[in-house]
């Protein structure tokens, strides 16, 4: 993979993780050039196995730490870039970084 989309997740909040990753990956899919290979590192600091296993299980994540209480930032971000991302370049993101669908269908009809 060319790029690592490395996310950090905490506190439970897994379903705003799943809006992000959802859109995320549709952008990787839908707007960047065929053939952008990418890979999906996640670092959760303490939400639980339950919430874990459901993002796990829902999309293809290739390197995955489910942490069992919260390391803080600096832990996860370090794990992330250090021991999870293969990929040469690294977009680091948080759960709650919304990808706004109908802003960026705009710019992209715009931009081909």
């Amino acid at each position: 993979p060319l790029v690592c989309l490395a996310f950090l997740s905490c506190c439970g909040r897994t379903n705003l993780l799943n809006h992000t990753l959802s859109g995320i990956i549709r952008h990787m899919e839908e707007d960047e050039p065929s053939g952008l290979r990418y890979e999906i590192a996640w670092v959760d600091n303490g939400s639980g196995e339950y919430l874990t296993n459901d993002i796990v299980g829902t999309y293809e994540i290739e390197h995955a730490l489910p942490l069992p209480k919260n390391m803080g930032l600096a832990f996860g971000m370090n794990a992330l870039i250090s021991n999870l991302c293969t990929a040469p370049y690294i977009l680091l993101l948080e759960e709650d970084w919304l990808y706004l669908d109908e802003v960026v269908a705009k710019q992209t009809q715009e931009r081909k």
